[in-house]
């Protein structure tokens, strides 16, 4: 199986053990942000710059973010790979996906596929197990996919975090 992403989102497949006793998470999509080497020495050769939002005293804060110049006012993008923002694209941003490929097997139980947003509110151990227990337990009225975002949501607001989660 192949994933493709942009932006800033991730994939995981869990699969049961070997003896099918605990639940194995692998990441299998590629994360498109600034922090990775191949993805700054890009964006540097077209001239973006790399680093933080600063608060009032000058202190950086918050997630990596490419920037067109020294102000660190625009674009202010997380990701490194994004779609249609051409202020992003100037400075080395592009909208080529990342490809990942995965070989499925028959021990793999689902698929996870979320935002920044939630995987800075949460581990991937933790989203595996949220989604792993409304199999068990469905909850009417709500997919897994809700009850991961609840969680998330939940997860982010006790770390009092600005993230949109999805």
């Amino acid at each position: 199986a192949f994933v493709a992403s942009i932006g800033n989102a991730r994939c995981l497949v869990v699969s049961d053990d070997a003896l099918g006793r605990s639940l194995v998470v692998e990441k299998i999509s590629c994360d498109a942000n600034p922090s990775s080497p191949v993805e700054l020495e890009r964006i540097q050769n077209a001239g973006g710059i790399v680093g933080r939002f600063e608060n009032e005293d000058g202190i950086p804060y918050g997630s990596l973010r490419i920037f067109k110049d020294g102000s660190k006012v625009v674009p202010g993008v997380t990701s490194s790979r994004i779609l249609g923002h051409e202020s992003a694209h100037s400075c080395g941003a592009v909208a080529e996906p990342l490809v990942c490929e995965y070989a499925l097997n028959d021990r793999n139980k689902f698929v996870i596929f979320a935002t920044e947003g939630t995987w800075n509110a949460i581990q991937d151990e933790d989203a595996a197990r949220v989604v792993a227990q409304f199999g068990k337990y469905p909850v009417d009225g709500l997919t897994a996919a809700d009850l991961l975002s609840h969680f998330a949501q939940s997860a982010s607001e006790q770390k009092n975090s600005d993230e949109e989660i999805s």
